[in-house]
């Protein structure tokens, strides 16, 4: 890459990174003079790349600052999980400019494809300058091949070539994620509280349980696209059958979707609505969940010596303390401390991740492609 262009988007990055930004700081962050910083921003502001800001400093003089424009190279990120379906657009920095979700009441293959056709359709029109679309998806993927393998909240979902469905219809370029991926990536950028941490892990509690791992500052992709399931570990040899295939894998007993399962055996009623009225039983299989995931988490520190372990998903959410307990039974059996963090969960943020992912694997082609 020739130097002009190598300098220019390290402004560019700095600038995504950390907008609003003065041309000072810019300098600072990336070693550059004045006078090429000077000379790359008025570039991306002919551009249209940047825009300025101006407040007035202590000393009454202009204090120009410059973001990533809004209005150009927009990325479409809609994450398809149990929960619903969130559409966002987003511009360069990964800040929205868009945002609906979607509760599909009828969760056939075909209705939900045409759910997503029409939705991504009423869009495109809106907006223009919208360079690509990112998929963030549940359970297991094929990303080589833009296929979702199987999803089991889904009627008849199975091998579905979503890529292709979104290439063949809108002409755009289509990447395929793992939700996890997606989420950790969304809050490795957001969360001041990780960004000293070149390695960690993510866990997503829903109605499934998802998990990514972040080693060296990248995300730690398997081989021949296989996805890391730690929902799928063992807690109960022989226990309850799981959709995987399995049986006693954690997810059947510690999910959301595992809770209520067990719940319903052997009581009536709603299982949130029992707990929250201090059901014994409901009471008994959250403290159970959270030891289940007691043994997972340790053993996760045990074994890959994590600098952090981030809790997301709703089950967070809906069970009161259920992030303590969970964080309480990992300590007992780790013998000690840990360092388990509770996200700032936003329901968008596995679609904004699969769009951040997308931008900085292509960045360069994105900046330059004028």
């Amino acid at each position: 890459m020739e130097i002009k262009k190598y300098n220019s988007l390290r402004v560019f990055q700095v600038v995504r990174k950390h907008s609003p930004i003065a041309r000072k700081d810019i300098e600072n962050l990336t070693g550059l003079s004045w006078g090429s910083v000077y000379s790359i921003c008025n570039d991306f502001l002919e551009q249209g790349l940047f825009v300025t800001q101006r407040n007035s400093s202590v000393n009454g003089r202009p204090h120009e600052k410059f973001a990533v424009t809004q209005a150009r190279k927009l990325s479409l990120g809609i994450d398809i999980n149990s929960v619903g379906l969130s559409f966002n657009l987003v511009d360069l920095s990964g800040k929205t400019v868009y945002s609906l979700f979607i509760q599909p009441q009828d969760k056939k293959k075909e209705s939900l494809l045409t759910l997503l056709e029409q939705q991504t359709a009423d869009i495109l029109k809106k907006f223009d300058d919208i360079i690509g679309i990112n998929i963030s998806m549940q359970g297991k993927i094929n990303k080589l091949q833009g296929i979702s393998v199987r999803t089991n909240f889904f009627e008849n979902w199975k091998n579905v070539p979503i890529v292709d469905f979104f290439t063949q219809r809108f002409n755009l370029p289509t990447m395929l994620y793992h939700d996890p991926d997606c989420l950790l990536t969304y809050h490795l950028q957001t969360d001041e509280r990780l960004h000293a941490y070149s390695n960690g892990a993510i866990v997503r509690i829903d109605d499934v349980i998802g998990y990514a791992q972040l080693t060296g500052n990248h995300l730690y992709e398997p081989e021949e696209d296989e996805t890391c399931e730690l929902g799928h570990m063992i807690v109960v040899p022989n226990g309850n059958n799981c959709m995987c295939g399995k049986k006693g894998c954690l997810e059947e007993y510690a999910s959301l979707r595992g809770m209520k399962s067990i719940f319903a055996k052997t009581n009536s009623g709603d299982f949130l609505e029992q707990l929250q009225k201090g059901n014994e039983n409901a009471i008994e299989i959250v403290n159970q969940a959270a030891n289940y995931f007691g043994i997972a988490l340790s053993n996760l520190f045990t074994i890959s010596v994590p600098s952090f372990i981030l809790l997301d998903g709703i089950a967070l959410m809906q069970i009161p303390n259920f992030f303590e307990l969970i964080k309480s039974a990992t300590e007992q059996f780790l013998g000690g401390k840990c360092n388990l963090i509770r996200a700032k969960h936003q329901v968008e943020a596995p679609s904004i991740g699969a769009c951040i992912l997308t931008i900085e694997k292509n960045i360069e082609n994105i900046v330059f492609d004028d």
